[in-house]
């Protein structure tokens, strides 16, 4: 039996108006499933950020990612984040959030 009709690949970005950072989450779905993630972006915050927020979404249900937030990262990131630069996490969540199908 062929899958191919139940994966689907979303994208979504996130870019403040009040900073240079951006994130573009891109993440692979199938049977609900978050299969593959990965991002780009400008920033090597925001990267170590999109890089554990790919990493925690990969193999869990894909609607869990719109109750995630900016703890997930915080928790997960491997080292803590500056004062400064919280807002990172928060990047890197609102662009999956924001994913939209595009197959």
């Amino acid at each position: 039996m062929d899958n191919t009709a139940d994966k689907s690949i979303g994208f979504g970005s996130f870019h403040p108006a009040d900073a240079k950072q951006y994130a573009e989450i891109t993440i692979e779905v199938r049977d609900g499933i978050t299969q593959k993630a990965d991002f780009a972006t400008n920033d090597i915050t925001v990267k170590k950020c999109a890089e554990a927020l790919c990493e925690l979404i990969t193999g869990f249900p894909t609607a869990d990612i719109l109750q995630m937030n900016n703890n997930a990262v915080y928790y997960n990131i491997g080292e803590k984040l500056p004062l400064d630069s919280l807002f990172c996490a928060t990047i890197a969540v609102n662009a999956a959030k924001k994913r939209q199908s595009t197959t």
